[in-house]
């Protein structure tokens, strides 16, 4: 007997550039009910399907010869939290590892009544200034970080988030309108050895810095830096 049909491969739910393979995926999607119990504690009525959600997320890896991952996201980017393929993007995040190509995840969502369509109404922001110019390849040193002579970026993680998403239901328990409230960033960097200047990095608040950096008897003495930064929802 033959081998049946099943596919292998990560489905790329928001559209992206070609320059990012998707590795993995999944849509989910979750029904919520409404039930009531009767005397003796047994189900009388139950309405199930009132506000069908797709909770979606994907991870991919970047590839560019000439890197600029930055640009490449395009409105990923400068439209992160609209509606990207067909799902409201809520998180992304990038990470850098020191001799390897960029890679990140993506998670958001979607409705089966009412569904967020693309628009100002969802709540979005234009994060790609916080995303270091000509990266994708390897660790970026943030601008404002002084490395010297005898420190590298070994690593740099960034992610994008929103504080809130409200969702709220009709008459009828099914999904009527949301929005994305408060954009941040958060980003962590770690070092090997100890820059001359870790911070202030510029546009960035730093949350934690380590000015010494974390000793070990078996392994290279590091230095991190963590921050956060906010930013305003488009208006136009």
């Amino acid at each position: 007997m033959a081998d049946k049909t099943v596919a292998i491969g990560g489905d790329d739910l928001f559209s992206m550039d070609s320059h990012f393979n998707v590795q993995t995926s999944s849509a989910p999607t979750e029904y919520k009910s409404a039930m009531i119990k009767d005397a003796d504690g047994n189900m009388e009525c139950e309405t199930s399907a009132l506000d069908g959600i797709t909770q979606v997320e994907q991870t991919w890896s970047y590839c560019n010869a000439v890197p600029a991952i930055g640009t490449d996201l395009g409105t990923i980017a400068t439209k992160f939290g609209d509606v990207h393929g067909s799902y409201l993007l809520d998180e992304l995040t990038i990470e850098f590892s020191a001799g390897q190509y960029a890679t990140g995840s993506m998670r958001g969502h979607n409705h089966a009544a009412n569904a967020h369509a693309a628009g100002l109404t969802n709540g979005y922001a234009d994060v790609s200034a916080a995303i270091p110019a000509s990266a994708g390849f390897g660790v970026p040193t943030l601008t404002g970080v002084t490395l010297g002579s005898n420190a590298t970026p070994i690593s740099l993680s960034i992610s994008f988030a929103f504080e809130s998403h409200p969702d709220a239901v009709d008459a009828n328990g099914a999904h009527f309108v949301g929005k994305h409230l408060t954009c941040k960033a958060t980003a962590s960097a770690v070092y090997l050895g100890t820059p001359s200047t870790i911070e202030p990095v510029t546009g960035w608040t730093t949350d934690k810095v380590s000015t010494l950096p974390n000793t070990s008897n078996a392994d290279f003495d590091q230095s991190v830096w963590e921050g956060h930064r906010y930013f305003d929802l488009a208006t136009s």
